[in-house]
């Protein structure tokens, strides 16, 4: 029989259950009159002890402050009796309860530790949830790389600095403040979730207005708190939204790079009290928000950021990475298998894992799966349930893939350069190539612009309809997290995209059409059209034409946005021997240095006149001259540096807003002068009233800034003409004589070998003086290739396709270079190297002398897959050596998605050894890795 309840008898239940929620709760804030009687106990018997002992407090007023001020200072035995007369007065602070026990472990008295701790975890949990007290300092100026100069290091770093933030006449020395010194401030915490904004008394306009820089408006600081942990063996973790790295006691932990917004990290923490201390930077303000976690399981499976399209019931592209967190306080994270435990519909898709990989404890890794399907899948949006297994259980994952129509645009992944996952947009070409296998327009997008929305905007509507893609040409428009401006590894992973998606075309039989990686248009938008102009100098011979839409020349000269030891803290201390290595280290994305490389590619360059973020400076001829978002400004530059070279032979187009006031048109008026000097063909427009971005430049939905008639004219002449390329019979020797209105002339420039792939087959392979400018000319006489060098070492001559490079024999610096041609046979690849006597023909074999692939900058060793092998032949020293592996490890996967595996030492093999580049951490006494390679550079260790 079911029971019933009258509405009186509910309501009494009702009640009885608030009254014992409202007791639960009174009794896990405040103690019971028994344990009261414990604690006062125990507080009376321990004073009583420490005074025995000779232990007396020597405040005179004591209170929190007071009490701070000498236990950052002062050792636990002199602290103990001052905490317990504050504790007597303050017995339901679990936060002091902390503060005691962690006295009691510094002084290794562990029970009456264990005790304390027992209380603070019952009046405040096992973790303090968020910090309550806050102490700034700042601001002081900073420049604009991740990390200027620390401001306090002058006074002993941080860590010593904050031990004295409770204390009186603590003063410090800013450019920002009226009479040059500021102090210690306090700031607030009510709630978990509050965002702390910390907002500098400092006039801003005035500093502007006489410094003429927004850059100045750009600080740093530093802001300590602490919080605690009242139990052992606990899977702590940390989110700190806002800012770059957080340092817990002194360890560095990943913050949240690029405001990523969803990641808690594992710390690997004893019970007690922990000081985070964050490096602040703001501009204007600044926001933190932390939050602490104890995590109930060991690891988490996190969503994948992005997915390959299912194209018409097919898989293109078969690479997924799945991020995996290791939480665990101590143990390491084996990930064994991928398995699939159901499907919504369609024959089952196999999955496997591309590696078995170990994780670190504290350490985000994204685990790269591959899937195939060998039959063709229902062009539906599909549901699979994923199970991952590991060394610490298994789990559960929902991954849902969509399908798209191969007349739509889609998406696809591929394994990068680096080892990591990423994804790119395509579009099905609109008609065929005769054939023939398509070239490729491949477009960069601008910031924030995900890849899709990137390939989607080239369209225009006919007869009401929009049309999407390029006729004669698949479109691909690639993407990689993170600011990286389209420069170094965003170029990487353009490239490989273009190489994958001709792999990919030419592996499915069910695409009648395929791509061809060696015939491109580069084009891009706003960040974008700095990208197009950077792949198109650094990978000319693979150049159909160039289209570069309201972009810049370099970060460096971008408004602000870069500004090269302006303001920094360190252009007061900094070698000026370094700043040239730190400046040369970026020279090889000034693409205004490598615009000789554009004399026979095709330019367009087309900004918005009224752009004042690029203005149309830079590259001038036709701009739309109300460009607001990409000042025309910078693609004048573009449009002058080509005319400098007299580029001809390759169409150029330059186009900007003339209204643009975002990428000003100054910079592409720059460009436009440099090309029009070399003597290139080159089309510059500044469409009048135009901002950075519009639908419709004549018409509507006529294609717009990126698309429109004058574009899409452009791209199909570069097309159809094939400039500076020849196929099969067709490739008919050119020589240079009178009648001829042709110039057989070029000049490759290049700063660093390790970027680009050369130009008319000549690739510089190494430098006399490295980073600084290095050239080839090159001009035809009759059938002779006549070279000059400067600052080459040594270079490579590869057989090609290219108009000027059929020719019969090589002369190089005066020297004739015998029986090319039956070398050529022989090996598509010929390498010369000088000597005392000129120059000889010589192998590829660099020895221990740097090449390509190994002469920097040092960030060069992430553009392959690499390992971060780790230390463990010193027990004490492995333990930071690990954490610090597992900061810069997670700092690649927030940046860019990077699986940086970490692995010991001793567990490293001879193939990874072979076939990946390694960070190694640890001296040689600590790292057994760290000799072998020590002992090839001309570097001594020395503690």
């Amino acid at each position: 029989m079911a029971y019933q309840y009258t509405k009186p008898v509910i309501k009494r239940i009702l009640l009885l259950f608030v009254i014992i929620f409202i007791s639960l709760d009174i009794t896990s804030c405040k103690l019971s009159k028994k344990k009261e009687n414990n604690v006062q106990s125990f507080l009376e018997d321990e004073l009583k002890e420490a005074e025995t002992k000779g232990s007396k407090c020597a405040l005179k007023k004591i209170n929190v402050k007071s009490v701070n001020q000498i236990r950052w200072t002062k050792t636990a035995k002199e602290v103990i009796p001052c905490a317990i007369k504050l504790l007597a007065e303050n017995k339901n602070d679990g936060f002091l309860w902390s503060v005691l026990g962690t006295l009691y472990d510094n002084a290794d008295q562990s029970t009456d530790a264990n005790f304390c701790f027992k209380q603070a975890a019952r009046l405040t949990g096992k973790i303090t949830p968020f910090i309550k007290q806050w102490n700034y300092l700042g601001p002081f100026v900073i420049g604009k790389t991740e990390f200027d100069g620390d401001p306090v290091e002058a006074y002993g770093g941080i860590y010593n600095v904050s031990k004295y933030r409770e204390h009186k006449n603590q003063k410090f020395y800013s450019e920002f403040s009226p009479g040059g010194e500021i102090t210690w401030q306090v700031y607030n915490q009510r709630q978990p979730k509050d965002v702390m904004k910390i907002a500098p008394t400092v006039n801003w306009n005035e500093l502007i207005n006489t410094l003429s820089s927004m850059g100045i408006t750009e600080w740093q600081g530093w802001i300590v708190g602490e919080f605690s942990l009242n139990d052992d063996r606990q899977n702590v973790a940390l989110q700190c939204l806002g800012h770059h790295t957080i340092y817990v006691d002194g360890i560095p932990v990943t913050g949240d790079v690029y405001h990523r917004n969803q990641f808690f990290f594992g710390l690997q923490l004893n019970r007690g009290l922990h000081t985070i201390y964050v490096r602040l930077r703001g501009k204007v303000g600044a926001n933190l928000m932390c939050s602490l976690q104890v995590k109930q399981v060991p690891f988490e499976v996190l969503n994948p950021h992005y997915l390959p399209d299912i194209v018409d019931g097919h898989v293109f592209g078969k690479h997924i990475a799945i991020p995996v967190a290791n939480y665990h306080f101590s143990k390491w994270i084996k990930i064994s298998k991928i398995k699939l435990v159901d499907q919504s519909h369609g024959n089952d898709i196999t999955f496997e894992l591309l590696n078995q990989v170990n994780i670190a404890p504290g350490q985000i890794l994204p685990v790269n799966i591959v899937f195939e399907s060998s039959e063709i899948l229902p062009c539906e949006n599909i549901q699979l349930k994923l199970k991952l297994m590991t060394s610490e259980g298994n789990k559960d994952f929902l991954v849902n893939l969509r399908c798209r129509k191969l007349k739509e645009s889609f998406l696809f992944t591929f394994l990068d350069h680096d080892g990591s996952v990423q994804h790119a947009a395509a579009i099905y070409p609109l008609s065929d190539c005769m054939g023939e296998s398509c070239p490729v327009l491949l477009t960069l997008h601008g910031t924030t612009v995900p890849p899709q929305n990137q390939a989607d905007s080239y369209k225009y509507m006919v007869d009401k309809e929009f049309v999407y893609g390029i006729n004669g040409a698949w479109l691909l428009a690639p993407t990689r997290h993170g600011a990286h401006n389209w420069e170094g590894p965003g170029v990487l992973t353009a490239m490989t995209a273009l190489d994958t998606l001709a792999k990919l075309t030419d592996e499915y039989s069910w695409l009648t059409i395929k791509a061809d990686q060696e015939r491109v248009i580069f084009a891009g938008h706003s960040m974008g059209g700095h990208g197009a102009l950077n792949l198109a100098t650094h990978y000319p011979d693979r150049a159909l034409a160039l289209i570069s839409l309201a972009g810049w020349i370099k970060k460096e000269e971008y408004g602000d946005s870069n500004l090269f030891f302006r303001h920094d803290i360190a252009a007061s201390h900094v070698d000026p021997g370094v700043k040239f290595i730190m400046e040369s280290s970026i020279t090889e994305n000034d693409v205004d240095r490598h615009v000789s490389n554009l004399k026979h590619v095709p330019v367009l360059i087309r900004t918005g006149a009224a752009d004042k973020t690029v203005p149309p400076f830079y590259f001038r001829r036709r701009t739309g001259a109300a460009d607001k978002t990409v000042p025309p400004f910078y693609f004048r530059r573009m449009y002058g540096l080509l005319r400098e070279i007299g580029a001809m032979h390759v169409p150029v187009l330059i186009r900007t807003g003339a209204a643009d006031k975002t990428v000003p048109p100054f910079y592409l008026r720059r460009m436009y002068r440099l090309l029009r000097e070399i003597g290139a063909m080159v089309n510059y427009t500044e469409p009048e009233g135009k901002d950075h971005w519009w639908w419709d430049t004549k018409d509507t939905n006529d294609g717009g800034v990126v698309n429109d008639k004058y574009i899409r004219d452009f791209t199909a002449k570069a097309l159809e003409q094939k400039f500076g390329f020849c196929r099969g019979n067709n490739c008919k020797q050119v020589s240079d004589n009178k009648y001829s209105k042709q110039d057989y002339s070029f000049t490759y420039t290049c700063v660093n070998p390790a970027f680009g792939e050369g130009l008319q087959g000549f690739q510089i392979i190494q430098q006399v003086t490295p980073f600084r400018l290095s050239q080839i000319k090159g001009a035809l006489k009759d059938d002779t290739m006549v070279v000059d060098t400067t600052n080459v070492l040594r270079f490579s001559y590869r057989e090609n396709n290219l108009k000027l490079s059929q020719f019969k024999s090589l002369q190089v610096d005066g020297s004739s270079v015998k029986n090319l041609e039956d070398k050529l046979k022989i090996s598509s690849t010929v390498n010369f190297c000088k000597n005392t006597d000129g120059w000889e023909v010589c192998t590829d074999d660099l020895g221990d002398s740097r090449g390509p692939l190994s002469c920097g900058p040092a960030r060069r060793v992430a553009e392959k897959k690499f390992y971060i092998v780790i230390g463990t032949q010193d027990p004490k020293a492995a333990v930071y050596i690990q954490k610090f592996a597992v900061y810069i490890a997670n700092l690649f996967f927030l940046t860019s998605d990077t699986p940086a595996v970490v692995i010991k030492d001793e567990e490293l093999e001879n193939d990874q050894i072979e076939n990946s580049n390694l960070i190694i951490i640890g001296s040689p006494k600590q790292n057994s890795r760290t000799e072998m390679y020590i002992n090839k550079i001309p570097v001594e260790v020395k503690g």
